[in-house]
């Protein structure tokens, strides 16, 4: 028999009832805690997510720094494996508010966190000693450069600049060929942002109904759920 754990008040319950499932996938809010501080919310099928809206994700300070990563650079010398395999976990807790950020809308935000992934990502494969396994490291770059280019581009889109979600993608291209040069293999990365770029090159009005629902089928068949959101969008606006 498992015995029990915590106490009464550790039950989320209420919070779930408050806040009840759509069964429309994961749905994200902002809110002040009782201290004042910002804090973001994922709410899933059967739990929820929580992140600090600032600073490392999950609140913590790592040796008295803001991030492993602060601690690893302010430390100094080859990183090991140890601290390598920390700053790849923290970067995936970036990488999910980065996500939730983007289903709150806050672009801005959720380019900020793939920005710091980014980096974090680069200086760790300079510094990382010969044994490290750089793959894994890269393709946290990759998924980092790919969601913040998801993030300018729709930012812009909301805003009708379609010539600034362009070059949004454009640059996250240009990272990722020169990316490209320490891999052999294309990164499925690169389609999805070619086919991202597509969705914004205006199209003839007579074939531009045909030609949004195939790129929908594309992007539904790759996964690719934010392009989706973005070509519903799109044939709405052609069907009013």
């Amino acid at each position: 028999m498992i015995a029990p754990e915590g106490n009464p008040s550790d039950d989320i319950r209420e919070i779930l009832t408050r806040w009840p499932w759509q069964g429309e996938g994961p749905r994200a809010r902002l809110f002040v805690g009782a201290d004042g501080l910002e804090r973001l919310q994922v709410r899933l099928e059967a739990g929820l997510l929580q992140f600090e809206g600032v600073g490392r994700p999950d609140g913590g300070r790592p040796g008295g720094f803001d991030s492993v990563w602060d601690a690893a650079r302010g430390k100094g010398g080859r990183v090991g494996p140890d601290a390598a395999d920390a700053m790849r976990q923290e970067a995936e807790l970036f990488h999910q508010r980065a996500s939730a950020w983007f289903l709150l809308g806050a672009f801005d935000r959720a380019a900020a966190d793939c920005t710091r992934n980014a980096s974090a990502m680069q200086w760790l494969v300079e510094n990382a000693l010969p044994e490290i396994d750089p793959v894994p490291l890269q393709s946290i770059r990759f998924a980092a450069i790919l969601l913040q280019a998801r993030a300018e581009a729709t930012g812009c889109a909301r805003r009708g600049d379609t010539q600034g979600a362009l070059a949004a993608i454009d640059r996250a291209l240009g990272s990722m060929q020169r990316l490209q040069q320490e891999r052999d293999a294309v990164p499925t990365e690169v389609a999805m942002l070619r086919a991202l770029r597509d969705a914004f090159i205006p199209k003839l009005p007579s074939s531009q109904r045909a030609d949004l629902e195939q790129r929908l089928r594309d992007a539904v068949r790759c996964e690719n759920f934010a392009l989706a959101s973005i070509l519903r969008d799109e044939l709405r606006q052609i069907s009013d």
